[in-house]
């Protein structure tokens, strides 16, 4: 995870695509804790399509 401009930037390292992942911000610019990036990753996950390794439509 990176902080960049308020926003905390998520790369999947060990993912099928290389480049994957998202970025979520905060509204007081602070990079999330242990425990919310550990709850929008799994929710990332979550979505994703095993056949394809992206979001699923």
């Amino acid at each position: 995870m990176t902080l960049h401009e308020g926003a905390n930037h998520f790369a999947w390292l060990s993912g099928p695509n290389t480049g994957y992942g998202f970025a979520i911000g905060r509204t007081d610019g602070a990079a999330l804790t242990d425990a919310e990036a550990r709850d929008h990753i799994a929710a990332f996950l979550a979505e994703i399509d095993p056949a394809t390794g992206y979001l699923r439509d």
